[in-house]
């Protein structure tokens, strides 16, 4: 299965779709309080996406090859993030993706190095048994308190995939992280 989930939209921080430029949002809206993010296991899921390529994440959630969630992640605490932070994002049916936690410039940021190949097996007449996805993945951590943790991950697809894509293609994903 792919799983693309662990992606940025354009939404604002404490709504129900999630956040993206936390601590930003409008008046009435609840900011990022990174303060209030604490150690424990998350579970995590998907609260809204977008995509330039062509709708292929929208696509493959109907078709059932993206899980609904949740995923369990453990996080560190806010306290912990003097010194980057070693996470775990895991991505069933594919590897785990490993990463850092940090603090930059008032924000929290994940940053997975390099590119992950995932792989999503497909199982459709006419279509190859599986598919691989070379995958690059960073995103931001939103702490609304200490029992809520908006996340927003860029995935970025960096070359072409046929038939699914025929250029890089980017997908934004807004997750909603509760304990």
């Amino acid at each position: 299965m792919l799983v693309i989930v662990p992606a940025l939209m354009l939404v604002q921080c404490g709504s129900d779709e999630g956040c993206t430029n936390c601590g930003g949002g409008g008046s009435s809206e609840p900011e990022c309080t990174n303060e209030e993010l604490t150690a424990g296991l998350y579970s995590f899921a998907p609260v809204g996406h977008e995509d330039d390529c062509d709708n292929m994440f929208a696509l493959f959630q109907e078709f059932g090859l993206i899980p609904s969630g949740p995923f369990p992640i453990q996080r560190p605490g806010f306290t912990d993030l003097p010194e980057p932070a070693t996470v775990t994002l895991p991505l069933p049916g594919s590897p785990q993706i490993a990463g850092t936690i940090s603090e930059e410039f008032g924000e929290i940021v994940f940053t997975a190095p390099g590119t992950t190949q995932v792989t999503v097996n497909l199982g459709f007449p006419g279509l190859p048994a599986s598919v691989t996805f070379p995958v690059s993945i960073t995103g931001t951590l939103c702490p609304i308190s200490d029992e809520r943790v908006d996340a927003t991950l860029a995935v970025s697809i960096p070359q072409a995939v046929p038939p699914f894509t025929d250029s890089v293609c980017n997908v934004d994903a807004t997750l909603r992280g509760t304990r």
